[in-house]
């Protein structure tokens, strides 16, 4: 026998007010409520239109209208948007094993996840689907005995099955849609009434009318509760529906937010019978009636008119908005929210239905709100909270909606937790050199290699201070050969890398074409199979083991290649094999005979750590020939090193910019090649530049696998990268063409993964803005610092990492001081 107490007889009077509750779990999924009538909760991902073209918008705006046109008439919809601090991202990020404990670059991490605690937001949106039962309180109040209560319960189950049939057709259209278990939906009820984690889930299946109990009181203007301020609102009237209105409306607000809208679809044809009644009514007494009367009337003429030829629905709905935090905080945005609302049209009453609000706002409350608007199909879906949006619009405090965003973007949204070759595209001093340190700190502790070229020395102090090699590169000093050493070239990494290195050095072997015919590429191929066959015997040290320390970077250089190209047998060589052949020994021998090429006779002379490496080209600028060859050359040996390593790597070349300017045609080659010797697992391209013409010089084939671009601000020249980049539509093309300078501590940013574009602000803690600072000031500052602690390294014998401490706490105590 079912008993009263299952539905709380003993324990709730039954009144009007609480006609629904308290709440009973049918199952893991499903709600029973006290009238009969059956919900479940849901969570969906929402849909993010405002990066999307009008075309795309549009789109998105069926597909919602469809669904909510075919809403049965004894279903209704609550949709629920909590915005909240994001407290996801941090703890995962907390929670992920370092492969690299270093001691500094914990306290950076640290220092980026609170920054994340104190200034991003998530968006999470939930949905209740009521399946309501048509019963009075009197009749339910008179059948209150326990065969009615069985009678009820059982109906219930039946009720069950229905809705369970259309939650699962709502899966299929819904983006994202999960139905939420027990545990779950406890969880999402406390908070959307106390505004605050429920630590304990009630085992007692009847408590659940508990989640639902707010207390506090009222404080001038704003309701306390449990400590928490909050101001809440009606929307009252509506402004014109516009497919990006609820985004316009909300996307911005710096807070912690709900909105909760509830619709029932109503027999449309019978509302518009009775509306129709009424106007011939008001025709009538048209001639005593004023000329507000007569507007009043043409436009609801119109509206009938505009339903029936849209093929629109008609839907009993109502809308209230809450924000928490500091009382004038949340006073000042009501304000501004009342002030956007006006100027569209529409109104929201926060002050005489305060504690109106609150009540009708609780999940499960809403079809019971006194106050109800009728309103079409168009109108109510342009408002629903089932959109996702990813900034704040004009507040530089407002710094993200969605999220799990560490330096603008999701590391963790690619499938598989794979990476891939990115590009960032960005004026000097828009934020990409803090971009990309902040990507090194968020991944190198993470088992991530990272090896850079720049033009300038941007990464000097970051990667001295995590332990890794940075070379400012002497034009009349430095050697790297192109080659890797004897200890990496293993007849298994040998077959991978020959081709993109032999295509890469095309320029030398050919005097200066960049394209191998096939006769070349078989001789080149060859010959540099051969270079590794016999290590010279006598260059090994300690008995000729390779993996000694003394050999381990022991390479050939192009004087070997060229020793074993002028040795490779004509035997088996057809007529054009030799000519070509031939071909490459005049022009390695005429390069080798150069002041440039002299140089790379010798053994290197430039160690690239394992892990972290970066260089600076700025002494070789006024040598193109000798850059693009030291470009070249050390390119070609992070691929390489990727390669060997088997270890995810980002392979940098900052300023691209310089480089192209000198010679395209290389700069295609290399950084296509570059790209195919990285595996999927192994090696990624990261190219950064100043200009949006830049981009253009490369491969087709290599832009087309950036799945990550960075587009900050630039002056002009935008358009070129709308034939380039297909992904990139043309509602974010205007908005990443409308950005001005970034201001303070944040930088605009159209940050695209594949097809998807994100509008960011992205925003960074001291500690990484003083790392990254490439002002003339703040590089003569780290440069003076590293300087006087190197100095006084010598006289107290400290070691790189305790005199890269010192020097990282006088760059941040001459920060703080500033």
């Amino acid at each position: 026998m079912i008993s009263a107490n299952m539905f709380g007889a003993k324990r709730v009077q039954v009144t009007e007010s609480n006609q629904s509750a308290p709440w009973y779990f049918l199952d893991d999924n499903y709600i029973i409520h006290r009238d009969g009538s059956v919900s479940a909760l849901a969570q969906i991902d929402g849909y993010d239109i405002y990066m999307q073209d009008a075309s795309s918008a549009a789109n998105y705006l069926n597909n919602i209208n469809n669904i909510i046109n075919q809403l049965p008439l004894n279903i209704s919809f609550e949709f629920h948007m909590h915005r909240r601090r994001d407290t996801i991202s941090p703890q995962r990020y907390r929670a992920q094993k370092l492969c690299r404990s270093i001691k500094v670059l914990e306290e950076l991490r640290e220092s980026y996840i609170s920054h994340i605690e104190e200034s991003c937001y998530k968006n999470s949106i939930y949905l209740l689907i009521h399946q309501h039962r048509e019963i009075s309180l009197s009749t339910l109040m008179s059948a209150w005995n326990p065969d009615s209560l069985e009678k009820i319960y059982n109906d219930a189950l039946q009720q069950k099955v229905q809705l369970a049939k259309y939650c699962d057709t709502l899966a299929t259209k819904l983006n994202g849609f999960r139905m939420l278990n027990r545990e779950d939906a406890s969880k999402f009820l406390y908070e959307a009434s106390h505004h605050r984690s429920c630590e304990i889930i009630p085992t007692d299946r009847y408590d659940l009318q508990n989640l639902l109990a707010p207390s506090g009181q009222l404080v001038d203007d704003v309701y306390v509760m449990n400590g928490i301020n909050v101001k809440a609102g009606l929307l009252y009237f509506y402004p014109e529906p516009s497919p990006r209105l609820f985004t316009d409306l909300f996307s911005w607000l710096p807070v912690d937010m709900d909105i909760a809208l509830y619709l029932r679809r109503k027999d449309s044809g019978s509302l518009l019978r009775k509306s129709g009644a009424e106007e011939v009514k008001q025709e009538k007494q048209i001639a005593t009636s004023d000329a507000m009367a007569e507007k009043r009337l043409l436009e609801i003429s119109e509206w009938r008119r505009y339903i029936v030829n849209n093929d629109l629905q008609i839907f009993a709905n109502v809308c209230f908005i809450k924000l928490y935090g500091d009382p004038s905080t949340i006073r000042h945005y009501c304000n501004e929210i009342n002030e956007q609302l006006s100027a569209l049209g529409g109104i929201m009453e926060s002050e005489k239905l305060l504690r109106f609000s609150l009540n009708y706002s609780l999940p499960g409350n809403m079809h019971k709100s006194k106050f109800m608007r009728h309103d079409h199909t168009e109108m109510v879906s342009c408002l629903l909270p089932a959109v996702e949006f990813h900034q704040g619009n004009g507040y530089e405090e407002a710094i993200l909606g969605t999220n799990h965003t560490f330096s603008g973007f999701d590391l963790s949204n690619k499938s598989g937790g794979e990476f891939y070759h990115s590009m960032t595209v960005a004026k000097t001093g828009s934020g990409k050199g803090v971009l990309n340190c902040a990507r090194i700190i968020q991944l190198y502790g993470l088992g991530y290699d990272f090896y850079t070229i720049e033009i300038g020395n941007t990464y000097e102090f970051l990667f001295k201070l995590l332990g890794g090699n940075y070379a400012t590169l002497d034009p009349d000093e430095s050697v790297i050969n192109p080659f890797p050493p004897y200890s990496e070239a293993t007849e298994t990494i040998s077959s991978v890398l020959v081709s993109p290195t032999i295509r890469s050095l095309a320029k030398i072997f050919t005097d200066g074409n960049m394209q191998l015919d096939i006769h070349q590429i078989a001789i080149c191929e060859m010959t540099l199979k051969s270079v590794y066959k016999q290590p010279p015997q006598q260059s090994l040290k300690n008995g000729g083991d390779l993996n000694n320390n003394s050999n381990k970077n022991l390479a050939p250089n192009l004087q070997d290649f060229y020793n074993c190209l002028s040795k490779l047998s004509e035997k088996n060589l057809s007529d054009k094999q030799k000519r070509a052949r031939d071909e490459i020994l005049v022009n390695v021998k005429s390069f080798l005979d150069t002041i440039i090429g002299e140089r790379f006779k010798h053994e290197n002379n430039l160690t690239i750590s394992d892990g972290l490496f970066g260089a600076d080209f700025k002494r070789l600028k006024d040598d193109a020939h000798l850059m693009m060859t030291y470009l070249t050359f050390l390119s070609l040996r992070f691929g390489q090193k990727a390669l060997f390593n088997q270890t995810p790597t980002f392979i940098s070349i900052d300023e691209l910019h310089e480089f192209a300017r000198i010679d395209k045609e290389t700069i295609r080659t290399l950084c296509t090649q570059i790209a195919r010797m990285g595996r999927k697992e192994s090696g990624y391209i990261n190219l950064i530049t100043q200009e949006a013409e830049d981009i253009l010089k490369l491969d087709s084939s290599l832009i087309s696998q950036m799945h990550i671009t960075n587009l900050l601000y630039t002056e002009s020249r935008h358009s070129l990268l709308l034939d380039t980049l297909s992904s990139l539509n043309t509602q974010a093309f205007d908005t990443w063409s409308n950005y001005t300078t970034g201001h303070k501590e944040y930088r605009p940013a159209m940050i695209g993964f594949g097809d998807k574009w994100v509008d960011s602000f992205l925003t960074y803690p001291m500690e990484i803005l003083a790392l990254a600072d490439t002002s003339n000031r703040g590089l003569q500052i780290k440069r003076e610092i590293l300087e006087r602690n190197t100095a006084n390294a010598v006289k107290t014998n400290k070691t790189n990492n305790q005199t890269m401490e010192d020097s990282y706490k006088e760059l941040l105590a001459h920060y703080q001081a500033a």
